[in-house]
This record gives structure tokens, sequence and C-alpha cells, in this order.
């Protein structure tokens, strides 16, 4: 059964950076505490979901996170 997603997600006030980098276990990161608040909607041939709007979740923790390991590791 086919099926679609879509997810409305905005991050705002940045609360603090962190960037990790381990050569050993080939691993680096650049970590952003922030706040989000997000929307999302999901359908396939026989039903419909959508979520409250995204003005109406309650931000318990949130992290946007760049990170590289394994081949794509320099």
């Amino acid at each position: 059964m086919d099926a679609e997603v879509s997810w409305d997600i905005r991050w705002s006030h940045p609360m603090g950076r962190t960037k990790l980098r381990n050569v050993e276990n080939s691993f680096t990161g650049d970590f952003v505490q922030n706040i989000a608040q997000i929307a999302w909607a999901g359908q396939n041939d026989t039903a419909t979901f959508v979520s409250d709007p995204a003005e109406t979740s309650v931000n318990e923790f949130s992290l946007l996170a760049h990170e590289r390991n394994g081949v794509f590791f320099s």
C-alpha cells in the first residue's frame, strides 16, 4: 500500500552548540539544542491522519545535528 507523509518543523531559539570529533571512531558532529514545533500529515488510499497545529506542540527536547562518520568522516 502506498502512503505519503509530510512534516512541517519549525526550529528556533538556539540554546547551545556542541562540536564533537572522535578520530578513533571516525565520527564528527555539530549539534545545536533548540526549540522545535512540528505538524505532520499522512495519508494512504483508505485513511488520512493530521496532527494538531505546530503551535500546539510541547517541546521536551530538540537537537538539530550534522554528523559524519565512516567513509564520510574527514
